[in-house]
């Protein structure tokens, strides 16, 4: 049986843990979340608070944004649907930036979609190693919604290690992802300075999920495929 592996590098939040894909996603929609993502909390705002006037266009439009990028990411978008049509994609977006390339036709994919969890590794399970890996290999059997994985380590002091990264593979199939996670005090962490990790001994436990659209989106169709928990202990450091 064939098992699509994924190849891309998805940067994380606290830069101790990273993605890696094995298949080219979609690149269309791919492009659209991660250039939108910043500017349409900007435009979903600006929409909620000013008046459209029946004249206005694109130019004038983007023209009006309070920041360089988002008036940037408004011209690039705005002219390929028309401006009303536009409007309409920010208002109806959740301020999810997966949803809005959806509606927007730059994704693609399904409701009411089905996944299950083949097998979930996370090794190795103890020592003191630099590094952990989370393997998640699933099946889709009913196309799904592009969406996002989450990662979220608890760890013994307490900080918070997570990341996000999207998920554009909707068709049915069997796939593969790997995650990689730094269990080893970085070089730029220096507690006394800022708040870090430590990765002191102890249990660590890291809960993973795959959502439809953002796991935090309001959108009324979101969903959640499936979400798991694996855990670590780091006996040294």
């Amino acid at each position: 049986m064939k098992v699509l592996y994924l190849i891309a590098f998805t940067s994380c939040i606290y830069h101790s843990i990273q993605h890696v894909i094995h298949k080219r996603d979609d690149e269309d929609c791919n492009f659209c979340v991660q250039v939108v993502r910043k500017p349409l909390p900007v435009w979903f705002e600006f929409v909620q608070n000013t008046t459209i006037k029946p004249e206005e266009t694109c130019t004038t439009f983007c023209s009006q944004l309070p920041d360089i990028r988002s008036a940037l990411v408004c011209d690039l978008y705005c002219p390929q649907y028309q401006l009303h049509n536009f409007i309409d994609f920010i208002k109806g977006s959740y301020n999810d930036p997966i949803f809005y390339c959806q509606q927007a036709k730059e994704c693609f994919g399904q409701d009411g979609g089905m996944v299950h969890v083949v097998n979930a590794t996370l090794f190795p399970n103890n020592g003191s190693e630099v590094y952990r890996f989370l393997e998640l290999r699933y099946e889709i059997t009913k196309p799904i919604n592009p969406g996002q994985y989450k990662i979220m380590v608890k760890t013994v002091d307490g900080f918070p290690v997570h990341m996000e990264s999207i998920n554009t593979v909707t068709d049915p199939g069997l796939y593969a992802v790997q995650f990689f996670i730094q269990t080893s005090r970085s070089a730029s962490c220096h507690p006394e300075v800022k708040p870090c990790e430590t990765w002191v001994p102890g249990r660590y436990v890291v809960d993973y999920k795959l959502c439809g659209y953002e796991c935090d989106s309001k959108a009324p169709t979101r969903e959640d495929y499936f979400q798991g928990q694996e855990s670590f202990i780091i006996d040294q450091v």
